[in-house]
């Protein structure tokens, strides 16, 4: 690392809150000014960051599904079986491009490693999610009023800037304007509103809803169909705003290495582009 020991302007969004809680330290490094980082990446596509299966199928379908929202954007007609064709192509090249790794985790010896089937196991499992998307969610969905999908957007908050980027924005019949989140993994009927979902609310209330009864966010899970529903209170609204200003004062561009503790893991720091300037992450690394 080069002289990267003070923090640079970071704005705020629900990953990048995700990844200070994860590790302060990593976060640091990946937002430091003047951090050599050539050759670390902290993205899912970087050489020692490749995406594991179950993301990848994730993001796959997700692109699917934005393709098909885009046709309908466009009053074209939406189609399962194009969105299944797209996934079957990515996925294929994916197992093909990155046959060594998956040889690794998945099989002892490279004889019992049958690259045919991992790909076709990964392509059903993705053509299922598309096929839960296309026959359960949709036909709740697509009678609504457009708005937006997968569009970055921001707003200002105590001097900062707060991103979001939403899978699909809608109105329904009734006026009240929607938040939905595609979701792949399972759902946790335990927990309370992500902060994901917290910054959704607050955005759509200050962008595009005054009425706060008038907002839905819906998490929605394309293993089975679920949708959770939430409708924003005050006090929801205030707690994700309590969340960014502390964030932010605490991401102070004159903030310094230290104020940013390491949290080692093996498993996550592993796989950490920074593990090369981390002393305690190699350290447990290596044990």
């Amino acid at each position: 690392m080069a002289n990267g020991q003070h923090l640079g302007t970071v704005d705020w969004s629900p990953s990048t809150a995700s990844l200070h809680a994860r590790c302060p330290r990593r976060f640091f490094y990946r937002n430091a000014e003047s951090v050599d980082d050539s050759g670390a990446t902290d993205n899912n596509t970087s050489a020692n960051q490749i995406q594991s299966p179950g993301a990848k199928i994730g993001s796959v379908v997700h692109e699917c599904i934005d393709r098909q929202i885009d046709r309908w954007r466009r009053n074209e007609r939406t189609s399962l079986q194009t969105a299944q064709a797209t996934a079957t192509e990515k996925l294929q090249s994916y197992v093909t491009a990155n046959a060594t790794m998956l040889q690794d985790r998945f099989a002892d010896s490279p004889d019992e490693f049958d690259e045919a089937e991992i790909a076709r196991s990964l392509i059903r499992t993705a053509h299922t999610h598309l096929e839960t998307f296309f026959q359960v969610i949709w036909p709740q969905l697509k009678n609504q009023q457009y708005i937006m999908h997968e569009d970055t957007r921001s707003f200002s908050l105590s001097g900062g800037t707060v991103w979001v980027r939403p899978d699909l924005c809608t109105r329904t019949s009734e006026g009240e304007f929607v938040v939905t989140d595609w979701k792949t993994g399972t759902p946790d009927s335990f927990s309370d509103a992500s902060l994901q979902v917290q910054t959704y609310a607050l955005w759509a209330h200050r962008e595009y809803e005054p009425e706060l009864t008038r907002i839905r966010v819906q998490l929605v899970y394309t293993r089975r169909g679920e949708f959770d529903r939430y409708r924003p209170d005050a006090e929801m609204l205030e707690s994700v705003i309590d969340r960014i200003q502390s964030d932010l004062e605490k991401w102070s561009p004159e903030a310094v290495k230290s104020a940013f503790p390491t949290l080692p893991e093996s498993n996550k720091c592993q796989s950490c582009p920074y593990l090369q300037w981390c002393e305690d992450g190699q350290e447990i690394v290596s044990e």
